[in-house]
């Protein structure tokens, strides 16, 4: 049996295997926390489609709704650390200093904004490279071109 799924490379072997291949500039905006990696679709997205589609989400959280874009930017900056205790109930003095400057950013507006996200299936890029099953590659070809990445996961198809 063949399927065929986009900017996805599938291998005939025993154990599960996933590739994705994007064009140098979308995944160097990945690293530098520009772009956020829709795991489940194989594609990435802007921060700010990102944060319009938050916005937009009428089953948001109304204390992500007061979150502004500078706010969700650094948040993602960030989200590596709020996923450290999204599960945990911490005190603000253990949260990072950066977002103390923002009121209104408190540790549940923190975690809301980490769970919408990984509710919706964004990843960081820090969160990406942390996963155990990550089988991580940048080789840069160029491709009719193009200069492409190609990343993917074990057991992830």
């Amino acid at each position: 049996m063949k399927t065929v799924r986009l900017a996805v490379f599938e291998t005939n072997s025993s154990s599960e295997h996933s590739v994705t291949i994007t064009d140098a500039e979308t995944f160097h905006s990945w690293t530098l926390d520009e772009a956020l990696f829709l795991e489940e679709e194989q594609s990435f997205k802007t921060l700010k489609e990102v944060f319009d589609e938050m916005k937009a989400d009428k089953d948001a959280d109304d204390s992500i709704k007061a979150v502004t874009f500078s706010e969700f930017d650094l948040f993602v900056t960030y989200s590596e650390s709020v996923r450290r205790y999204a599960h945990l109930d911490c005190p603000e003095d253990t949260l990072y200093d950066g977002f103390k400057q923002y009121e209104h950013l408190t540790p549940e507006t923190l975690k809301n904004l980490w769970w919408w996200m990984h509710n919706n299936g964004y990843v960081t890029f820090d969160e990406y490279k942390s996963d155990e099953e990550l089988e991580f590659w940048s080789e840069k070809s160029d491709v009719k071109g193009f200069l492409v990445v190609a990343f993917g996961k074990y057991g992830f198809c």
